[in-house]
């Protein structure tokens, strides 16, 4: 993708959640829910247990790819409590 067809990722403010790019103070959540046994078991195609490291490299790959638009990721963030801490990951690949 050439920088005139570039897309910035936004962040998307809804009701209940904050999607907004990953940043690397996700990794301690991503790793943790990573590794619980009920999550892992719908993860597609992560190792377990998930390494730390593997957090942080993921962060970096994701925002790689976002710098050359070639994918996405946001965290999610819920509105409801008082954490402000991510529940999920959504990826957005451009085809």
């Amino acid at each position: 993708m050439d920088a005139e067809q570039r897309i910035e990722q936004p962040t998307l403010d809804t009701e209940r959640f904050l999607l907004r790019p990953l940043e690397m103070t996700d990794v301690s959540a991503m790793h943790t829910l990573s590794n619980d046994p009920d999550v892992s078991a719908n993860l597609a195609d992560m190792p377990y247990p998930y390494p730390r490291e593997a957090a942080v490299g993921t962060v970096e790959a994701m925002h790689n790819l976002a710098v050359r638009g070639e994918a996405f990721a946001f965290a999610v963030i819920p509105h409801v409590g008082e954490s402000k801490e991510l529940v999920g990951v959504i990826y957005l690949v451009v085809n």
